[in-house]
């Protein structure tokens, strides 16, 4: 099912008793939280329940405020958040609570941000599945891209001519969240008109703006002093820290994934292909995992993995400052030589 899919449905019924999101790409899963969100306003559900779960105790309180009468007894929208985290036994048992239980007008969203392929080999996935209204969030493939710019550019106002797109298509890459950016950015330059090539290229090679994109591809080429300073951009210009992390993560998942494949005797060049690699980030990927080891990628994760808890207010830190420690981190084992003699 497409976000498209979900809206036109729920533009014709109401909704439906429980929704399970699953996938690691946010702004797909954020746009079908919005269209769910949208629904439950236009059939009176005023009350919005966000429950992140992580623990034993998390689950508790779930199971809780599952079995709890709500103000009034009136309908409430429980948004289960679980991160990328595989529930526990208890959680398992509050999830079928949730499934199983037809008494109950609350509705619910069962948010996992995960795409790894073993997690739905599990029972309680399967039974979750099946006993709700399923989406999963992935990365589009260049054909499904072309036509979410074009689409996502008409809710703008916009129209792209078939050179336009194409080269759109180049720059983002793949990454929504950059595509998303770069289309509000171009709805304010343009004020609606047609856009050609030429609006394109000059709105995305403004060398005084960033994107995560400029991020990512600067920490995989060990720029320390560019990824700095797009870092203290992307701060100046309002950037969510837990988009930056998002982005930081998914490069490094994807490294760590093709370099445990290099170091099993796999090809490399197979698994890059398959993970959908393109352009400059391909010969980024190439030249990082002949630098880093799984477990050194492993450690990086584990501090990206810190700092999404500081950001959820679950541990004190300075999200910016720890944002720029990872970004040293990651450029340092690129070459620490290079840190030294740029200018």
């Amino acid at each position: 099912m497409s976000v498209a899919t979900l809206k036109q449905r729920l533009s014709s019924a109401q909704l439906d008793k429980l929704y399970f999101l699953f996938g690691d790409e946010p702004v797909q899963l954020m746009k079908c939280l919005d269209v769910i969100r949208n629904k439950a306003n236009e059939e009176g559900i005023t009350e919005r329940l966000v429950c992140h779960v992580s623990g034993p105790s998390d689950w508790e309180s779930l199971g809780a405020e599952i079995n709890s009468m709500s103000l009034f007894s009136e309908k409430r929208l429980i948004e289960v958040r679980m991160g990328s985290k595989k529930p526990d036994k208890l959680g398992v048992s509050v999830l079928d609570q949730i499934t199983q239980n037809d008494n109950s007008d609350d509705r619910f969203v069962i948010v996992l941000e995960n795409n790894e392929a073993s997690i739905k080999k599990a029972k309680w996935f399967k039974s979750l599945q099946s006993g709700s209204i399923f989406f999963e969030s992935k990365m589009l493939d260049s054909s499904a891209l072309s036509h979410w710019i074009v689409a996502t550019g008409r809710e703008l106002g916009m129209e792209f001519s078939q050179m336009a797109l194409q080269l759109f298509c180049e720059r983002v890459e793949g990454n929504l969240l950059v595509a998303s950016q770069e289309l509000e950015k171009l709805a304010l330059a343009t004020s609606g008109h047609r856009i050609e090539e030429a609006d394109i290229a000059g709105s995305m090679n403004d060398s005084g703006s960033f994107n995560i994109y400029d991020l990512t591809n600067t920490l995989l080429r060990g720029d320390l002093y560019r990824t700095l300073r797009v870092v203290r951009r992307l701060r100046e210009i309002g950037i969510e820290p837990v988009l930056i992390i998002w982005a930081i993560v998914r490069e490094l998942r994807a490294l760590a994934l093709i370099i445990a494949e290099a170091e099993n005797g796999g090809s490399v060049a197979k698994f890059i292909d398959s993970a959908r690699i393109w352009g400059p980030r391909k010969d980024a990927f190439k030249i990082f995992i002949q630098k880093a080891t799984a477990a050194q990628v492993l450690t990086l994760l584990l501090h990206a993995n810190y700092i999404d808890t500081v950001i959820k207010g679950a541990r004190l830190g300075s999200v910016w400052d720890e944002i720029e420690i990872l970004s040293l981190n990651i450029c340092d084992m690129m070459s620490f030589s290079k840190l030294m003699v740029r200018d």
